[in-house]
């Protein structure tokens, strides 16, 4: 991949030098077409004035010589002006248009690059479902006592693996569609404090499970906002904060006005997230990679990923503060018209 680069920038390269080639020898012939033709006349000028003038009777033919020859020593300066400025500019524009063709080809690297990370994460996922129900189903029929009890349990892992890869397949999708511009936002007036109400129910049964205290302070402010993306933002980080808040720890979600601007925070006591990652904390499949995968939590890197892309779908951002150890707070700022 590193050759295919290398080659396509020394070609694009090659077709900026050509191009700079072309314009600057047009400009220089231009140029010194120019001042030759302007040097001649000038010489025809001064020897038609001397001989009206009759100074000396008329030009000697040595004196006519000696002209001849400064105004060809003339031009040829010219000319060697011009072509020391063209190999400069050659020179330049080489080392300039090598740079250039860097530029230009860096976005398209790193976007195969992440397309690279992104097949291979992704068959990760898809592959470690799938061998835990291999290996179950597998241990299952080589078992000579099978009974009711043994299979039931059996299909019941095999099941949440299924609903893990349902799971991640509907992430992915509404990602590669969020990306492309597919998936439209149908805007309607949204009533903040109502889906965060919601969210919090859906995500209070979790909660109580590991003792969570949830806490909502909502202001009521309305916006124009699609609500069941809204409500899925809400229901990513809120779904986040749970599987990394200790039990007895608490969260806490929070709405208010800021300016032209409605704030949403979701806050938690969890274990945090180190400085050095925060960066990487919306790319895709980023718990694949670091050090909250510790955690054994089920989930698979998408759902932050996905809940950028919402939020800025409705023109807006999302930031993340974070102390290891003492806590996050991931604050979405969504305009109010």
């Amino acid at each position: 991949m590193i050759d295919v680069f290398r080659s396509a920038r020394l070609k694009l390269t090659a077709w900026y030098l050509i191009a700079v080639i072309i314009i600057s020898a047009a400009f220089s012939s231009a140029i010194y077409l120019g001042v030759a033709y302007d040097l001649s006349r000038r010489f025809s000028d001064m020897e038609q004035r001397m001989s009206n003038q009759n100074m000396m009777g008329s030009m000697s033919s040595g004196m006519h010589g000696i002209f001849a020859s400064d105004l060809r020593a003339a031009k040829g300066r010219v000319l060697l002006i011009l072509l020391m400025a063209d190999g400069f500019i050659l020179i330049f524009s080489a080392a300039a248009g090598y740079m250039l063709a860097g530029r230009t080809l860096q976005p398209i690297q790193a976007a195969l690059d992440e397309q690279k990370r992104f097949i291979a994460d992704a068959s990760h996922e898809f592959k470690t479902p799938l061998t835990v129900m291999k290996t179950s189903l597998e241990v299952a029929l080589r078992d000579k006592n099978l009974n009711s009890k043994p299979a039931v349990e059996t299909l019941r892992s095999n099941l949440e693996e299924v609903e893990r890869l349902h799971l991640l397949i509907a992430r992915l999708i509404s990602l590669a569609q969020s990306q492309e511009g597919k998936r439209r936002i149908n805007l309607q007036p949204v009533e903040v404090a109502v889906v965060l109400e919601e969210a919090v129910k859906k995500g209070l049964p979790l909660a109580k499970e590991k003792s969570i205290a949830l806490k909502l302070e909502a202001e009521s402010l309305k916006l124009e906002a699609d609500k069941e993306r809204l409500a899925e933002v809400l229901t990513i980080l809120l779904d986040n904060a749970i599987k990394y808040t200790p039990p007895n720890g608490w969260i806490k979600i929070t709405s208010k006005r800021d300016g032209k601007y409605a704030l949403i925070e979701v806050a938690d006591s969890g274990i945090g997230i180190a400085e050095d990652e925060l960066r990487h904390i919306f790319d895709r499949f980023y718990r694949a990679d670091k050090s909250r995968s510790k955690t054994n939590v089920a989930g698979f890197g998408l759902g932050l990923a996905l809940a950028k892309q919402i939020v800025e779908s409705h023109h807006g951002n999302i930031e993340v503060s974070s102390i290891v150890n003492s806590g996050t707070i991931f604050t979405i700022k969504l305009p109010l018209n």
